[in-house]
């Protein structure tokens, strides 16, 4: 006939181990019969440090050996700033109370846990893996509440959980530290503060606008950093054109004499880096087809500078110096062709090439305001800086 185990009864280690049992310094040991328990009573001893303990694995009745079935320690309302680990003989616990201490981390839970009371401490976050841990446990029981946690974006795990998951069995306490907003009802955890979001907006705004400007205007921009002489790394042409003779060649007609000769070609060849100039009464051979004279002078310069005029389009002999050097442009693929409009200019009586090349890129007026700013942005870019004096136009 089975006999009845009462529920209130507790009895001494001592009393039920044949070889007796060393309980840890002032802690109480006991054997709980009604289900299977055996308890290591260590509250409010104001201990600092973890006890350690081996739990029995039977205990002897009567020639027999009953199985422990449960491990209880009871450390709440002592000065622990630390949670048990596995090397203090807390493997097989069950059922750990801690409440009423000074923890502020935990990093490891027993294996086997089922209740596990962590309330009244000092702590204030708890990282996803052991989030992670408490879920995947089996845990039946855990309060976390009157702890100070803080509320950020590394409390979002911890929200989910309290949210998703019965385990806590005090959700309603676990609050954000200094507030009474309970942390399963905090709609700002992971917010940034409206004062950093605006200046966010307003640096992406100063960026964008700086982009846009910067692509509808850069071709200005650096005229004028060239002309400047600053940020020469940013525009300098790449040596690409060591092997050419010349910076630029010079194609005109002869009616044009007077504005070349005395006004464009000396400020193009004076300064601290003047430009290496081709010109046709100076630099071509006596006797040599002209046919040939303008391939070579095209082929020899790093631009060909085209002064469009009323007598250059009178002119047949310019316009085959612009489609030669037009020609050589496009099988480079390299825009080598500066157009400065000179004087009043019919543009309907333009045509051929020198038309749609005029209509597919932006040339250069006389008279322009920046019109030797464009112009020492649309010649060669030398190392240095090529400072062109200005007078009044």
């Amino acid at each position: 006939m089975m006999t009845k185990i009462k529920e209130n009864i507790y009895y001494p280690m001592s009393s039920v181990m044949d070889e007796g049992y060393t309980c840890p310094i002032k802690c109480n040991c006991f054997w709980y019969p009604f289900n299977l328990t055996f308890i290591v009573n260590c509250s409010n001893l104001k201990l600092k440090k973890i006890p350690r303990f081996s739990a029995p694995n039977y205990i002897p009745k009567k020639g027999e050996k009953i199985e422990v079935k449960n491990v209880k320690v009871d450390l709440q309302n002592n000065n622990l700033v630390e949670c048990p680990f596995q090397q203090d003989g807390y493997d097989n616990v069950t059922f750990l109370i801690l409440s009423g201490n000074k923890i502020e981390n935990i990093s490891w839970i027993p294996p086997n846990i089922q209740d596990l009371y962590l309330d009244h401490n000092n702590i204030s976050f708890l990282n996803e893996q052991l989030i992670d841990s408490l879920q995947g446990s089996s845990l039946k029981s855990l309060k976390l509440g009157e702890n100070p946690f803080i509320c950020d974006c590394t409390t979002v795990k911890l929200k989910q959980y309290l949210i998703g998951d019965n385990q806590v069995v005090d959700k309603q306490k676990v609050k954000c530290d200094g507030t009474n907003i309970q942390i399963i009802y905090a709609d700002n955890i992971c917010t940034f503060p409206l004062v950093i979001i605006l200046v966010l907006v307003f640096v992406l705004f100063i960026i964008s606008s700086f982009l846009a400007s910067y692509y509808k205007w850069k071709k200005y921009i650096k005229m004028w950093l060239y002309y400047k002489g600053w940020l020469l790394w940013f525009v300098t042409e790449e040596e690409l054109d060591k092997d050419k003779v010349y910076d630029v060649f010079l194609s005109f007609s002869e009616k044009d004499d007077d504005f070349v000769l005395r006004t464009l070609l000396p400020k193009l060849e004076s300064g601290p880096n003047p430009y290496k100039v081709c010109v046709h009464y100076r630099d071509w051979i006596p006797g040599v087809l002209i046919t040939e004279q303008v391939i070579t002078s095209v082929r020899d310069s790093r631009r060909t500078l085209v002064i469009v005029s009323k007598n250059f389009l009178e002119s047949c002999w310019t316009k085959m110096e612009f489609r030669t050097a037009y020609t050589q442009a496009l099988t480079e693929g390299r825009n080598r062709v500066i157009v400065l409009v000179y004087g009043e200019v019919d543009m309907t009586q333009i045509d051929g090439d020198l038309s749609v090349y005029m209509k597919m890129t932006t040339y250069i007026k006389w008279g322009d305001p920046w019109f030797w700013k464009k112009m020492l942005y649309a010649l060669p870019h030398k190392n240095g800086n090529n400072q062109i004096r200005t007078t009044t136009l």
